[in-house]
């Protein structure tokens, strides 16, 4: 007797909540359907928003255009909130039934002044901020000119922190990392400037690891001031931290349903370029502040683009379709109608 030995492929499963037979339910089929008949309407309404310019800060004039098109569109509660957030809501059926929100950012990283006309030739629209990529994404600024020497010495110093192993599995990107991604200071060039800065952007995928370099970073800015004979001060902007003690452990956040669902959902529709979706544990969206306070979150795009945050910035215009379809999935999926 000749024995062939054989492969086992293990493969870890996760809860769900996405069926494929809820695409043939009559209401979700018909939505999907109304979604592709609209594609030129939402291209238009794509380009009329990147049109509006909405600098962080500055995002009044695309919120009220949000909050219009909202209330057009039937919502009966549209509210804007102290601090600029567009909120609109619909109820369901089933007031004890599950809650989905969906949230956007209306800013972008380019001030106002930038010109935003979209231009659209062979399926791709370009303008800056046509991906509105979430949030949260620094520059690379190494090496820019400053007549502070201190400061000159404290960026050298900052990019000298020693910094962990990068976290395997994040396509691409590299954590824990450190940015210098703003300088400044005086006012002529021919003067020693009163003062001069420099911003640090800092990232990594724990509190722990964050809270040390944190440290380590103001240590070596303020030895480069004290050894310059300057002064040194530190600002800290309020509210930019996200604290993530309540976060729940890694894989426990990956086997939610919530995140099976939304990949579920995209290799049904073949979204992925790769020959299935895959779940990334990081980002800088608003996604981050739940998930620090242990509530199960996730962030999707509903785009292709390439060239985030810069001038060079295109999207492909038919994405807006499938990831129209998406969002409809994710939404129907969650609110629990395909049970």
């Amino acid at each position: 007797m000749r024995y062939i030995p054989a492969l086992a492929l293990l493969l870890a499963t996760y809860p769900t909540k996405f069926q494929p037979s809820i695409v043939a339910d009559t209401r979700v089929a018909g939505a999907l359907r109304a979604i592709e008949g609209r594609q030129e309407a939402l291209i238009r309404d794509w380009i009329r928003l990147a049109e509006i310019p909405a600098a962080s800060g500055g995002e009044q004039a695309r919120a009220k255009y949000v909050r219009e098109q909202l209330a057009d569109t039937g919502f009966t509660s549209v509210r804007t909130d102290e601090i600029g957030n567009v909120i609109a809501e619909r109820p369901g059926t089933d007031p004890n039934g599950p809650v989905v929100a969906f949230a956007a950012h209306m800013d972008t990283v380019f001030a106002g002044s930038i010109p935003r006309k979209v231009k659209r030739e062979g399926g791709k629209l370009y303008c800056p901020g046509i991906g509105e990529s979430p949030g949260s994404h620094t520059l690379f600024s190494r090496g820019q000119p400053t007549p502070a020497r201190a400061v000159a010495a404290g960026i050298q110093n900052v990019y000298g922190v020693p910094l962990p192993p990068i976290e395997p599995g994040l396509a691409g990107m590299k954590l824990p990392v450190i940015n210098v991604g703003t300088l400044g200071g005086g006012s002529v060039v021919n003067s020693i400037p009163q003062e001069a800065w420099f911003t640090v952007d800092l990232r990594s995928l724990d509190s722990a690891t964050q809270d040390r370099l944190e440290s380590e970073v103001v240590r070596v800015a303020k030895a480069a001031a004290d050894k310059e004979g300057v002064g040194f001060r530190l600002e800290k902007p309020q509210g930019e931290d996200v604290n993530f003690s309540k976060a729940q452990p890694r894989e426990t956040r990956r086997a939610h349903p919530l995140v099976q669902t939304a990949l579920d959902i995209q290799n049904y529709l073949k979204l992925s370029r790769a020959s299935s979706a895959e779940a990334l544990d990081m980002g800088s969206t608003d996604a981050n502040v739940a998930v620090g306070m242990g509530i199960p979150a996730i962030a999707v795009g509903a785009a292709r683009y390439t060239g985030p945050h810069t001038l060079d910035e295109v999207a492909e215009e038919n994405s807006i379709v499938p990831g129209a379809k998406m969002l409809l999935l994710l939404a129907t999926s969650l609110a629990g109608l395909a049970n």
